[in-house]
């Protein structure tokens, strides 16, 4: 994690995130993923600080494909993050994809893993960590 170490150091001082349970390397590019649970962690800590992040509801996700592509069958899904602070005031906006194929995801529940990226994309490009170089 050498290049990451400034950025780890944040995440690990902010928001408390430990390497050995709140990260996972991929096997491929070799860098270090920050896990589902630590995302959520970090959105319950804007809580903490009178924040709230709004995310989408099923009902309000964009489906951009669900159909059969070069991976095989696809699900690629949108939706608006918000920011707000304690007196409802929008402090920032983002907008996330999430997307799940037979290639890159070995669930049965590619709705499930589409979700999941989608959130943990939108909520680390909400609290601009995804501009520090987290992922």
């Amino acid at each position: 994690m050498a290049n990451y170490n400034a950025l780890y150091k944040k995440l690990h001082e902010e928001f408390k995130l430990e390497f050995n349970e709140d990260f996972w390397q991929h096997k491929q590019s070799g860098k270090y993923i920050i896990t589902h649970n630590a995302v959520k962690k970090i959105a319950a800590q804007q809580r903490k600080k009178g924040l709230t992040i709004e995310t989408p509801k099923a009902n309000d996700w964009k489906i951009l494909s669900q159909q059969v592509g070069p991976h095989g069958r696809e699900i690629v899904m949108a939706g608006d993050f918000i920011l707000k602070d304690a007196k409802g005031e929008v402090l920032n906006t983002a907008t996330s994809i999430g997307e799940a194929n037979e290639k890159n995801c070995r669930l049965a529940f590619m709705w499930t893993m589409a979700e999941k990226r989608m959130y943990d994309r939108g909520v680390l490009s909400l609290l601009q960590i995804a501009e520090l170089g987290g992922y």
